[in-house]
């Protein structure tokens, strides 16, 4: 689910020049996130990673073939707030645009449940372990992202048109 929402107008200040497609607003967007994965490692000990923190590792079972699978689910929400214009000179045949631009993402809602299984060689019964439940830390990241473009205008037989 999302929408956005903004408001657009034009500024003439005369003999100083104008600003065109002047836009302000805001958007928002979230996503409900389900992912489940299996992983299989061979006579080893499987972990996740997250964020370059280890945040569930299998129990080790001597020479088994390990393997787990994961279900992990959150909430994203990813929001902004903008404001862009042209600055056209009445005399200069160029034109500015400025657009300022503030990103927002949230991830909260966190869950995971890691359930690991054991196979006694390669031909063994699967053994189902203990499901252990994990509640992620909720996040949050903010970004800046400003812009600034020049453009001059096409001339018409060698005098410059400002629109």
């Amino acid at each position: 689910m999302g929408a956005s929402l903004f408001s657009s107008d034009e500024f003439n200040f005369g003999e100083f020049g104008k600003i065109k497609d002047f836009k302000a607003g805001m958007d928002i967007r979230g996503i409900v996130v389900t992912d489940n994965n299996n992983f299989y490692n061979a006579v080893a000990q499987p972990s996740v990673t997250v964020g370059g923190v280890k945040t569930y590792t299998a129990p080790y079972s001597g020479n088994s073939y390990l393997s787990f699978n994961a279900t992990n689910n959150n909430t994203n929400m990813f929001e902004g707030l903008f404001a862009q214009g042209t600055y056209l000179h009445p005399t200069i045949p160029l034109e500015a645009t400025v657009g300022l631009r503030m990103d927002f993402w949230q991830s909260f809602n966190g869950t995971a449940n890691y359930t690991p299984y054991t196979q006694s060689g390669t031909s063994g019964a699967s053994t189902m372990g203990n499901t252990v439940n994990v509640t992620p830390n909720s996040q949050s990241y903010n970004q800046f992202n400003p812009r600034v473009a020049t453009r001059s205008p096409p001339t018409h037989h060698g005098t410059a048109k400002c629109p």
